[in-house]
């Protein structure tokens, strides 16, 4: 990605608290401002508005990361991801809820926005945890695409926010955009 004048960086590990996703490099002589974290934190905390709009803007920037990343989306151009990215809904979720189920058709893609979950197999009558997804990761595309059940399940291991495009939608995008099926 291109960061240009007048815009933010740095926000999502302190929002997330996770470790930094990118490194940023300079392309020619830069001025930045910066906000330290503690700062940040004390102003946002003062006041309310400042913390939604980070908050807005990290859902912003982290949706759009995981579509750049991802396979499906890669190849759209950054309008396109731009109209995609305003279908998506947030959904808070609880430890331990069950969002996706084996053997069940997902309701739509998801992006972890915030929290953890654990992608779970049953085998031979338990369940196995076959690994983690956390900020960014992207669920529930296969069973949409193929329209057929999930092949396993999607647990709540760290409460969070998720970010869905409903299967609807997910479907008209198939339809106006066919090269998904091809990837």
């Amino acid at each position: 990605n291109e960061i240009g004048a007048g815009e933010i960086l740095g926000e999502m590990a302190l929002l997330s608290g996770a470790a930094r996703s990118a490194t940023v490099a300079a392309e020619e002589a830069s001025e930045v401002l910066e906000f330290r974290a503690d700062v940040l934190l004390d102003v946002a905390g003062r006041y309310p508005h400042v913390a939604q709009s980070l908050r807005r803007f990290y859902r912003q920037r982290l949706l759009a990361n995981a579509l750049a990343l991802s396979p499906i989306f890669r190849p759209f151009q950054r309008g396109d991801r731009k109209l995609i990215m305003e279908k998506f809904r947030a959904r808070e979720v609880a430890d331990g809820e069950v969002v996706i189920r084996e053997g069940e058709r997902s309701d739509g893609l998801y992006v972890v926005l915030e929290g953890a979950v654990d992608v779970v197999k049953g085998k031979d009558g338990t369940d196995l945890v076959v690994g983690p997804l956390r900020e960014g990761g992207l669920f529930g595309e296969m069973s949409c695409l193929r329209k057929a059940p999930a092949s396993a399940s999607i647990v709540v291991c760290r409460p969070g926010t998720l970010l869905r495009l409903p299967r609807k939608d997910f479907d008209e995008l198939v339809v106006t955009y066919p090269q998904i099926l091809e990837l």
